[in-house]
């Protein structure tokens, strides 16, 4: 997510299309998730697929709530008081097909919905405190969720959506 800039966003899209590839068929019990570089414990960009949880499960249910099964635009799903994984702040929009997630993702962070981003030695701001969770709702379709913490607070909703590997 530390690489993941304005210029640079398309080259990583296909990682998603390849993600969903491994939960062909499963899709509605799966998350697909990439934590922000700041709630890591691999020093590399990586998206788990993993079955959901029962919370997992219920988060599905609020997802469809806070977009009414509407594709189309950018919904808050929580903020301060009613987060989820030390995540502060939350957007998701449903799709009719998986799109270009870094992409779409990266401009609605540009609009500082989730604060100051991360910058890169280069002075890029990137998606470096940005989490990305896609999940299936509303008949099959895909939702993107985007979580941020802003710069202070390493945030992540994996361990809480979905099981700990045994």
């Amino acid at each position: 997510m530390e690489s993941i800039t304005a210029s640079t966003a398309g080259q990583y899209d296909y990682l998603w299309q390849a993600a969903q590839a491994k939960v062909r068929g499963r899709a509605d019990h799966y998350a697909l998730i990439a934590n922000p570089y700041t709630a890591r414990t691999q020093n590399q960009l990586h998206i788990h697929f993993k079955p959901l949880s029962g919370k997992g499960l219920s988060l599905r249910e609020q997802l469809e709530q806070a977009t009414s099964c509407q594709i189309g635009e950018w919904h808050p799903v929580w903020q301060m008081d009613n987060r989820l994984g030390n995540c502060f702040t939350s957007r998701a929009q449903l799709f009719g097909s998986l799109p270009n997630v870094f992409s779409d993702v990266y401009s609605l962070a540009a609009t500082g919905v989730f604060g100051a981003l991360l910058t890169n030695p280069s002075g890029q701001a990137t998606l470096g405190t940005v989490g990305i969770t896609v999940l299936h709702i509303c008949s099959g379709r895909p939702v993107v969720l985007a979580t941020s913490s802003g710069q202070e607070v390493p945030c992540s909703i994996e361990h809480i959506i979905a099981p700990h590997p045994r």
